[in-house]
């Protein structure tokens, strides 16, 4: 623990000690021309989230920084990150003189601007006469640096100096340990400012020059060195994680060649050809000797060896020995096999419960099984007793508790017992729906019920089935078609062209080529006046006359005024509306929220929607105002509370508070999944959390989504495992 932490968020600008008396008078009467332009408090105090994007950097923004150097745009882009965070400037020349050393000044400057930026500051500063002393004076105030460190500002400062002023431009806390450092080649107790220097190897911010972690403490330090050191600072995704000091040999777990997903806690495995599964410690627990193998489903998996297949259990017993030829996953305990093109099945004990004897069959569902024997169908419990006798030319899936089943060309229905509750005396039939069948008597439509009851004689000639306590029925003497409910009472007279199902208790009709709306009591609440409409959803339906939309309530009542060129469906209280090519945003009360000036968006999830305007995107919430500056050159839904975005062809990531959590640093990235996604820099893998954090190295030529906590990843030609903590699963 470093002694000297000067605050923390609690109390920020706090001081744990007064200065000395002789400076207080001097100081303050410094600070009155020192205090920084608007560098008020944050709202929610001192926060990492406080460091923003604030000038904009493309490639070649400096003359004098080549980008394809490892601090240019093209690899680390510590200058553009600097720069962008306006923590760095270039000279009244336009020039950055990455190579140039920095001052005392210079790094203090830095710390300033950082110390400012993190309590909510603007991190401007009006600069006096000579240029650094306001930078100076705040730091001193705000125990940044103490009174007699530095006699001189204007030398270069040393790499010891600038990561101390560096260290103490934020709390201890925000430099969490994510490296081991026991030693260094050339830091000790008796190197200046040697606890600051390992603080910053612990968390990841500093990793020397070479690969034993030299440091160089007494050396100077140039403007691009020091530009990646306080990107780390400000950025924890961009600091190293899992490295120990001095650095050991690490023992790859990367030995397989070819590996899959965790599921159940397993995940298949292949070495020198054959296969096996691995547990979450790495442990060979199904062992590597088949040649093919599906992953655990319901805690058993199929293997195949020697043409045949049979399940193991999650500790490697083959439970069903392999002698079949072929199977599907358990289901209900039972597992169709396939054995000299027959079917039956076994179950979990690896019994052999109903002799594979069938040409074809089904899983089990709510405890039967559909088979075919001959060409016969029928339905078996899971004792393999003929619940249906396989007597019947056809059936289909039980519905409702009924399975419709064919004799000849005849349709009757069975019940989940066997019984034949209604005979096969249809011409067709319907599956069940809200307990009734529709059911054709030559070419008439009635409808019976359960007990095969006809609740509705066949007397029309066209029907849909229930929907809502409603059913269409038509008539092609009249050309018309109105709804019966269950009682058979046609509530809709036979008036109507067409129609919808019921949604929401309202019904679309067509008359004449218009469409309306009429409700479960019959009554035409929306006369047929529309060119267009769509079903009712949260109360409202989007129509369409002469060309434009908008919404209407189940009043029939304007609610959105029907002069948009388009309407997308409310989503979260908000609806896309188009006027012309732009696009805006109205709610459910008909307010044009977000004003149509947006060529493109798509609609809210939660409080935001991603807008464009030109060839750039952003989000905006639901009042309209940008959330998220119009800057990014595309995004991507929210996928885990995150979404992707894209500026010059890099990617980061925005929380659905609009927070740009993870800058656009990364040249690939995937969906977040299980609060984790792979990034890729410079050729090689690795896995970020939500906060942005690096928690799997980026050091791999592959890696996999998270699966139940763990990740595949690939170096060289080889596969291995990784938990979210980066850990190697061995």
């Amino acid at each position: 623990m470093i002694k000297s932490s000067h605050y923390s968020r609690s109390s920020y600008n706090s001081h744990k000690k007064p200065l000395a008396a002789f400076l207080a008078l001097a100081i303050a009467l410094s600070l009155l021309a020192a205090l920084p332009v608007a560098a008020g408090a944050s709202p929610t105090g001192p926060s990492m989230a406080n460091f923003k994007l604030v000038n904009t950097y493309a490639r070649g923004h400096f003359p004098d920084v080549d980008e394809t150097q490892w601090y240019g745009y093209d690899v680390q882009q510590t200058v553009a990150l600097a720069y962008q965070h306006g923590l760095m400037k270039g000279s009244d020349s336009g020039m950055f003189n990455p190579d140039g050393n920095v001052t005392v000044a210079e790094a203090i400057t830095v710390a300033a601007r950082v110390h400012n930026l993190y309590g909510g500051g603007t991190g401007v500063f009006v600069q006096g006469d000579p240029w650094y002393q306001v930078y100076a004076d705040y730091a001193l105030a705000n125990q940044i640096i103490a009174a007699r460190d530095f006699a001189d500002y204007q030398r270069p400062a040393t790499r010891a100096e600038m990561v101390y002023v560096f260290s103490r431009a934020l709390p201890e806390e925000e430099f969490p340990e994510r490296n081991t450092v026991t030693s260094l080649p050339d830091v000790d107790s008796n190197t200046p400012y040697s606890e600051f220097i390992i603080l910053m190897y612990k968390a990841g911010i500093l990793t020397g020059n070479d690969a034993s972690g030299t440091f160089a403490p007494n050396t100077s330090i140039n403007r691009a060195q020091a530009a990646a050191i306080i990107s780390r600072v400000i950025l924890p995704g961009k600091r190293t994680v899992g490295r120990s000091y001095p650095a050991s040999e690490q023992v790859t777990v990367a030995k397989y060649d070819s590996v899959g997903d965790f599921c159940e806690g397993m995940a298949h495995v292949k070495l020198n050809g054959k296969l096996g599964f691995i547990d979450k410690t790495g442990k060979e627990v199904v062992p590597l000797k088949y040649d093919a193998v599906r992953d655990f489903c319901d805690g058993m998996a199929w293997v195949f060896s020697g043409g045949k297949g049979g399940f193991v259990d999650k500790e490697g017993n083959e439970v069903v020995p392999l002698i079949f030829d072929g199977s599907r996953d358990f289901c209900e305990g039972m597992a169709r096999v396939t054995l000299d093109e027959k079917r039956g099945y076994v179950d979990m004990a690896g019994r052999l419960v109903v002799p594979a004897i069938y040409e074809a069959s089904n899983d089990f569902q709510d405890g039967l099984a559909w088979v075919k024997l001959g060409d016969k169908v029928g339905y078996i419990d899971k004792t393999g007793k003929e619940v249906v006798p396989v007597i019947y030319d056809g059936s289909r899936d039980f519905i409702e508790g009924m399975a419709r089943v064919t004799l000849g060309d005849k349709r009757g229905f069975v019940d989940m017992e066997g019984n034949l509750v209604i005979d096969t005396i249809y011409d067709d039939s319907f599956d069940f729906s809200e307990g009734f069948a529709l059911v054709h008597v030559g070419d008439k439509r009635g409808f019976i019920d359960k007990t095969g009851a006809m609740i509705v004689p066949p007397v029309y000639d066209g029907a849909r089935p229930f929907c809502d306590g409603m059913a269409w029925v038509q008539s092609e003497e009249l050309g018309k078609g109105g709804f019966i409910d269950t009682t058979g009472a046609l509530v809709v007279p036979l008036i109507y062209d067409g129609s919808r199902d019921y949604c929401e208790g309202m019904a679309r009709i067509t008359l004449d080529g218009k469409r309306g709306f009429v409700d479960k009591a019959g009554n035409e609440v929306v006369a047929p006046i529309y060119d267009g409409a769509n079903d009712y959803a949260d109360g409202l339906a989007w129509v369409q006359s002469d060309g434009k939309i908008g919404y209407i309530d189940k009043a029939g009542d304007v609610v959105v005024p029907i002069i948009y060129d388009g309407m997308r469906d409310f989503a979260e209280g908000m609806a896309i509306a188009w006027s012309g090519d732009k696009i805006g945003f109205v709610d459910t009360a008909g307010r044009l929220v977000v004003p149509t000036i947006y060529d493109a968006g798509n609609d809210y999830i939660g409080d935001l929607a991603w807008v464009k305007l030109g060839d750039k995107v952003g989000y905006i919430d639901k009042t309209g105002r940008v959330v998220l500056p119009i800057i990014y050159d595309g995004t991507r839904a929210f996928c885990d509370g995150m979404a992707r975005i894209t500026l010059d062809e890099k990617r980061g990531f925005i929380d659905e508070a609009g927070n740009l959590v993870v800058p656009p640093i990364y040249d690939a990235a995937a969906d977040y999944c299980e609060g984790f996604t792979w990034v890729q820099l410079a050729g090689k893998k690795g896995f970020i959390d939500k906060a942005g954090v690096v928690v799997v190295p980026i050091i791999y030529d592959d890696v996999g989504e998270f699966h139940e906590g763990v990740a595949w990843v690939k170096l060289g030609d080889k596969y291995g495992f990784v938990d979210s903590a980066g850990n190697e699963v061995t």
